[in-house]
């Protein structure tokens, strides 16, 4: 799997998409998808242009030419900006004071992001979760 391909599976996991829905939204074949998050071809500009559209990021962000740039379109903002972030996890985002007090890293927002429920949580389970992803990190 190439980089690229490893960054788009894991943005479109974490966007709620399957590469069937990513498809239907891009305009790019299911199949295009697969063979490009495999690494068994590489996407045009124009594809990825399309692919990174439908995801609402930037062509930079999923071929990761830009360490830093993942790290904001992963966190609090691309929350906020991603119409099919789960709604407890957007309510969680959206609480400035909250979010500042916790100082939830990018790295926190993409786990956050990454869970996949088969029912909506609230703003506290993610609250719950962050608490517990923090518990379980090796001491400094």
């Amino acid at each position: 799997m190439s980089n690229t391909g490893q960054r788009l599976a894991r943005i479109r996991t974490a966007a709620g998409y399957t590469q069937a829905e990513l498809g239907d939204r891009s305009g790019v074949s299911q199949r295009l998808i697969s063979n490009i998050e495999l690494g068994q071809r590489d996407g045009t500009l124009e594809t990825l242009q399309k692919i990174a559209r439908a995801l609402d990021v930037t062509v930079t962000h999923l071929t990761g030419e830009k360490a830093h740039e993942e790290a904001h379109d992963l966190g609090r903002s691309h929350v906020l900006r991603v119409a099919v972030a789960p709604e407890g996890l957007k309510a969680l985002a959206r609480d400035d004071d909250l979010c500042r007090s916790l100082g939830i890293t990018p790295l926190e927002w993409s786990a956050l992001q990454g869970i996949v429920m088969p029912y909506p949580i609230g703003r506290d389970v993610y609250l719950a979760i962050l608490h517990m992803l923090r518990s379980c990190q090796p001491k400094a």
